[in-house]
């Protein structure tokens, strides 16, 4: 392209910017007009306060019988202080701004992650890696220019939080953290704000309305002690529905609207449930203001003087954010391997016995070994004839797979109490789960303990799936068998009586070894020779710790944990290998 086309370009491409500024300005000018211009004498037509604009735009609210214009005209006047732009955050704010509130603040410090866009609709992927509180705050403008909206990118801290409080009538609280919601609520007792607190994880979601005088209780009222960090789970660990907070945070909007109109009753000193399995609702009552409550009793301790001085840190043992867990160091570098070990120690693929399977065949030995029907015990296990079947990918892979009932699923730092605890774990469906498989028994066994759900969206060739279920739950009967072939194990306090579906064309020896009839449970003076180097790996290198430090406390001596896990994988040896 010579210069004078270069010329041309740039001449119509300035021509171009003009008719946008000219456009852009006659817009303007006419809703001017049909704001401010003055009609002649006598002919002015009369209202609630509303703006021309404003009753075109919120017509279809202004004509409900039971909201009407003056309720319209309060929501104008009014303003709301969303805490997090999350999955709560995104709907509530998107509704509070179409409602028409006249002042919509965002708080957030959190910068936006592709895996956040299936459920904050607020933000587009053009924003992943921007700030969440001005990316909201953007798109809540889009929607209506006539309001104001204010982001709040330093977050809601002690120092800062009665002020940002006290600046609007009602709060949202759809933070993703314990010591934000402590926070919140006892900034909202002093300041006498109303707030709507929502929670949502995996297929459930809560709602309650906190703060209200007289009775209604506020967080603390319901919590006095903070929630154990093992019982809060992250979205990023238990895993959430998108449209679960989708619900709960438009019900939160809701709930704004009617205490900012006085329209309806609030959810005062009530809980709302949603199981979004069985699209159900409930409503259970929740206990009133409590008298000896340390920040809305009537000899409260936290006051506007100490508030800011107030560690929720060390009240909560949990930081202001959702960050992952910290890593930690729970047995001797001896026992642990760093993720270029395991490399060099998976069997290259070219060398692996040829076992491959066509997508959809069966191996021709495919058979489950015959196992009796145990007899009726108090453990909530799935029969064993109800096991599932082992199942086959293209590379002849068989996971192994354990089904106990009663594994419940912590609740994250939800700011309500459940009735019930929620679902038990789903028995596994290895129809839908990719399958893992057992490195022939010349090389090391590698296990793969995370949930069977993360397993089956990406996992390492040769590993077997074996989810472990927590430091208080018993290890799988079948993995200390497949660790330890010389010795059956018996099912004890230790083991659980779970059994693996395992079956392969050529499987590996450890598997032919189980003995499904069970004998003693080993222990730490049963040392004897393990099979090999068993090689545990997790997500980010905590669980599988846990793993190998109880393998070895039965005399299990090869388990090795892999440092960082699959995240330390992908940073360190395959790029590809997704981090989630």
């Amino acid at each position: 392209m010579d210069g004078s086309q270069d010329a041309l370009v740039a001449s119509l491409r300035a021509e171009n910017q003009e008719l946008i500024r000219r456009l852009a300005s006659q817009d303007s000018a006419q809703q001017y007009r049909s704001d401010s211009t003055v009609p002649q004498a006598g002919l002015a037509w009369e209202g609630c306060g509303l703006t021309g604009s404003q009753v075109a735009r919120y017509s279809r609210q202004l004509v409900l019988p039971s909201f009407g214009p003056q309720a319209q005209a309060r929501l104008c006047k009014g303003s709301v202080l969303v805490i997090g732009a999350g999955g709560l955050g995104s709907p509530a704010v998107l509704y509070l701004a179409a409602g028409g509130v006249g002042r919509v603040g965002i708080v957030d410090t959190d910068a936006l992650e592709l895996s956040n866009l299936h459920r904050q609709i607020a933000h587009q992927e053009v924003s992943v890696g921007k700030h969440k509180a001005a990316s909201a705050a953007v798109s809540c403008r889009a929607l209506n220019s006539s309001i104001q909206v204010i982001a709040h990118e330093q977050g809601l801290l002690p120092g800062n939080a009665l002020d940002l409080v006290s600046a609007y009538d009602v709060v949202l609280d759809c933070s993703d953290n314990a010591p934000t919601r402590y926070l919140a609520s006892d900034a909202c007792c002093i300041a006498a704000k109303p707030l709507v607190s929502g929670a949502a994880l995996g297929m459930d979601g809560q709602l309650t309305t906190l703060c209200v005088a007289p009775a209604g209780p506020c967080y603390r009222c319901l919590y006095p002690q903070a929630p154990a960090l093992a019982s809060c789970r992250r979205c990023a660990e238990a895993g959430v529905l998108g449209v679960a907070p989708g619900i709960i945070g438009t019900l939160q909007a809701l709930e704004a609207i009617k205490l900012l109109t006085g329209v309806g009753q609030p959810l005062t000193s009530r809980l709302l449930l949603l199981d979004c399995l069985s699209t159900g609702f409930r409503t259970i009552k929740l206990r009133h203001r409590q008298p000896a409550c340390i920040a809305c009793g009537p000899h409260a301790t936290i006051t506007a003087s100490n508030l800011a001085s107030y560690d929720y840190r060390a009240f909560t043992g949990q930081p202001f954010n959702d960050a992952a867990p910290p890593s930690i160091s729970l047995i001797p570098a001896a026992q642990r391997l760093s993720v270029q070990d395991l490399a060099s120690r998976m069997q290259p693929a070219s060398t692996r016995p040829s076992n491959q399977l066509q997508p959809n065949q069966q191996p021709a030995a495919f058979s489950r070994p015959h196992v009796a029907e145990p007899e009726a015990s108090n453990d909530s296990m799935i029969p064993i004839s109800r096991l599932p079947s082992a199942d086959f990918c293209a590379s002849g892979c068989v996971a192994a797979e354990t089904v106990p009932i009663g594994h419940q699923q912590a609740n994250s730092c939800n700011p309500l109490p459940e009735g019930d605890e929620g679902q038990g774990a789903k028995g596994f469906d290895s129809a839908s789960q990719p399958s893992g498989g057992v490195q022939s028994s010349a090389g090391p066994l590698l296990l793969d303990v995370r949930p069977k759900e993360q397993f089956a969206a990406a996992h390492l060739p040769g590993f077997v799936n074996v989810p472990y279920q927590g430091p208080h739950k018993p290890l799988p009967a079948f993995l200390l068998e497949l660790c330890h072939p010389s010795q059956s194990v018996n099912q004890a306090p230790g083991v659980s009586s779970v059994l693996p579906s395992l079956s392969a064309s050529e499987p590996d020896a450890r598997i032919q070894n189980l003995e499904l009839g069970l004998s003693q449970t080993p222990k730490p003076s049963d040392q004897c020779e393990a099979a090999g180097e068993i090689l545990v790996v997790c997500r980010r290198g905590n669980d599988s710790q846990e793993v190998v430090q109880q393998l070895r406390s039965l005399g299990i001596t090869g388990a090795m944990d892999i440092i960082g896990g699959l995240t330390a994988w992908s940073q360190s040896v395959d790029p590809s290998f997704p981090i989630y």
